[in-house]
């Protein structure tokens, strides 16, 4: 992961709807509908303030919501750990021993994973195909090509007050998460190789040399 991308995965975390996020099946009979809520009451009595609304959802639909919900809250851990394990790597070369505490717990780094392989793979994107709906009313694609749609993830839902903001989030996750579970991979296994006791070098034993045989002494001596 990149400085660049870093910096776009934070000002996607800063300007998107705060989180923690979730998802609700509003279907009724004949119909499959799924909102996104942002900031959900602990007591669930309230789902919280709408992010999208009406969202039509493909065969992975399910996995694909889980993704863009979850992601929310892990994405900026990730990137806090990513921070806190560069510096603890930078310490530890300048001579100081003591790490940072982990900010993401190891269940968070598997959902983080597990959520990033069940997604539909391919570089999301999104679009307002069809003004007449509306013009906060957009599809969600997965790997469209330049003269196709490609693969239809939410069809035809409404987006809020925040819509492009949001939307420019769930879109560029898909790619920035993975990558940034990968760089967390190797800044981790770089700090715990660089808290084991170094091998102490031996010094090679000392051999003196052979002692040199007595010279015989000169007639007279």
């Amino acid at each position: 992961m990149t400085p660049a991308e870093r910096k776009r995965a934070e000002d996607l975390c800063g300007k998107a709807t705060p989180g923690p996020w979730n998802f609700a099946d509003e279907s009724w009979v004949g119909a499959s509908q799924f909102w996104v809520y942002s900031n959900p009451d602990p007591d669930v009595t309230t789902r919280g303030a709408p992010v999208f609304g009406n969202i039509e959802i493909d065969m992975n639909g399910l996995n694909n919501l889980a993704f863009i919900t979850d992601a929310r809250m892990l994405l900026p851990k990730a990137l806090q750990q990513i921070e806190a394990w560069q510096g603890d790597i930078e310490n530890m070369k300048a001579g100081f021993a003591k790490t940072s505490a982990p900010i993401m717990t190891v269940e968070e780094i598997k959902r983080a994973k597990e959520i990033s392989a069940q997604a539909t793979p391919g570089e999301w994107s999104w679009e307002n195909e069809d003004k007449f709906l509306g013009p906060n009313v957009v599809t969600l694609y997965a790997g469209r090509g330049s003269m196709a749609h490609g693969l239809n993830l939410f069809g035809r839902f409404d987006g809020g007050a925040n819509r492009d903001n949001d939307l420019a989030f769930i879109t560029e996750v898909r790619a920035l998460l993975p990558k940034a579970l990968d760089h967390m991979d190797k800044l981790g296994n770089t700090v715990q190789r660089m808290k084991r006791p170094g091998l102490a070098l031996r010094p090679q034993t000392y051999k003196p040399s052979a002692p040199k045989p007595p010279q015989p002494k000169p007639p007279g001596m």
